[in-house]
C-alpha cells in the first residue's frame, strides 16, 4: 500500500520524489476540504435564502437576512453580503416584538460597518456603527469602532470622546486604550481626563449627530 511505496522511494534515494508526493498529497488534501467548506456555504446560503423566501416581507425575516449576509461574506460574496446586511437592518427595525428580545439590528450593523470600512467608505461605515452604538448603549465595540473611523477621517475631537466611552466600558480592551492614547496626544489631551475615575460615572458619547 502507501507505506510500501514510500519506502520503495526512500530505499532507493528518490527523496525528491517521495518530497513530490508528499507535496503533492497535502496540495490535495486542502484542495478537498476548500471544496467541501465552499459545498457548505453553498449549502447554507440555499437554506437560508429558501428560508427568506417562505418567511416573504415578514419582519421576522431579519434574523435570517442577518445569517445569510454573513455567510455571503464568508463566501467572498461581498455585494451580496451587504444587500442581505441592509435588508436584515430595514425589517429588524420594523419588528412590532422588539421589547421582547434585541433581534439582529445592532449585529447587522455593525458587520456591514465593518464591511463598509474595509471598502474604504467611512463616513457610511460610521453612521451604521453610530446606528448600531443607539441601537445597542452597551457595545464597547460600535463605541470603539465609532471611535477608529471618527479619526480616521481626521475628527479626532469626536474620536476622543467615543474612545473614552469604548475604554470604560471595556476596560481590557487594548485596542481601544492604545487608539485613546494616540488620540489624546494629537489633541493635546491628559489621557487621564479621559478614564472614569472611582465612583465617577461620565456620559456616554450621544448616539446622535
Amino acid at each position: 500500500g502507501l507505506a510500501l511505496l514510500v519506502r520503495q522511494l526512500w530505499d532507493r534515494g528518490r527523496r525528491g520524489q517521495l518530497a513530490a508526493f508528499t507535496i503533492g498529497a497535502i496540495s490535495l488534501l486542502f484542495a478537498l476540504l476548500a471544496w467541501q467548506q465552499v459545498t457548505v456555504w453553498r449549502h447554507t446560503i440555499a437554506l437560508y435564502r429558501h428560508l427568506i423566501g417562505v418567511m416573504g416581507n415578514h419582519p421576522n425575516r431579519a434574523r435570517f437576512d442577518y445569517v445569510l449576509g454573513v455567510h455571503y461574506q464568508r463566501a467572498g460574496l461581498t455585494n451580496e453580503a451587504i444587500m442581505s446586511l441592509t435588508n436584515a437592518i430595514y425589517f429588524d427595525a420594523r419588528r412590532k416584538d422588539r421589547n421582547l428580545f434585541k433581534g439582529v439590528l445592532p449585529l447587522a450593523q455593525m458587520e456591514l460597518g465593518d464591511m463598509l470600512a474595509d471598502q474604504g467608505r467611512l463616513t457610511e461605515a460610521f453612521e451604521q456603527f453610530q446606528a448600531a452604538f443607539r441601537a445597542d448603549p452597551t457595545s464597547s465595540y460600535a463605541a470603539f469602532r465609532c471611535g477608529v473611523i471618527l479619526s480616521a477621517l481626521n475628527r479626532d475631537a469626536e474620536a476622543l470622546r467615543w474612545l473614552q466611552a469604548a475604554t470604560r466600558m471595556n476596560p481590557e480592551n487594548a485596542a481601544a486604550r492604545d487608539h485613546l492614547s494616540r488620540v489624546a496626544r494629537k489633541v493635546g489631551h491628559s489621557l487621564d481626563e479621559g478614564l472614569e475615575r472611582p465612583g465617577e460615572r461620565k456620559p456616554e458619547p450621544s448616539a446622535h449627530p
